[in-house]
């Protein structure tokens, strides 16, 4: 928490709005947890003000490139061009996990299992149904459903 705390002083300090003591952002909504946690600590040891509005990854860095706030959140990188065009500076802030999630009636949490190939697979639309053999192999305990994955992402 205090590696976070201090990342966010550095952010402040960084940005032309902390000598007003009023500091404003936007950008992912993913982080906005954290971020209320950070904005709380911070506001007690500086006293500055800290608005964050969770818009999405897409608006914040928009927000930023307009001029509109003082920083911005994405879990989007920025390659290097982009920060140099935009004069922008960029650090981790949340690290946050992508896991794959199952609903299939008989087979309970925990149950199925996968390899880094086979999700892939899966996602790449080679392996489409539940009981193909890629699945099964690794499965050989459960009673996988003839039903059509139906991958969901963002």
């Amino acid at each position: 928490m205090r590696r976070i705390l201090a990342a966010m002083m550095v952010l402040c300090a960084m940005t032309a709005a902390a000598a007003a003591q009023e500091i404003v952002g936007s950008g992912s909504t993913f982080c906005y947890p954290v971020m209320v946690k950070l904005i709380e600590a911070y506001a007690k040891v500086s006293g500055a003000q800290v608005l964050f509005q969770p818009t999405g990854s897409a608006a914040g860095m928009l927000d930023i490139q307009h001029q509109v706030v003082d920083f911005a959140v994405s879990e989007a990188p920025l390659d290097e061009m982009q920060l140099m065009r935009d004069g922008l500076s960029q650090f981790p802030f949340v690290i946050g996990a992508i896991v794959p999630v199952v609903n299939i009636d008989g087979v309970s949490p925990g149950q199925l299992r996968f390899t880094g190939r086979l999700l892939a697979d899966i996602f790449l639309g080679k392996v489409t149904n539940w009981n193909e053999p890629a699945i099964a192999e690794l499965n050989p305990d459960l009673k996988l459903p003839n039903l059509a994955i139906l991958v969901v992402h963002r």
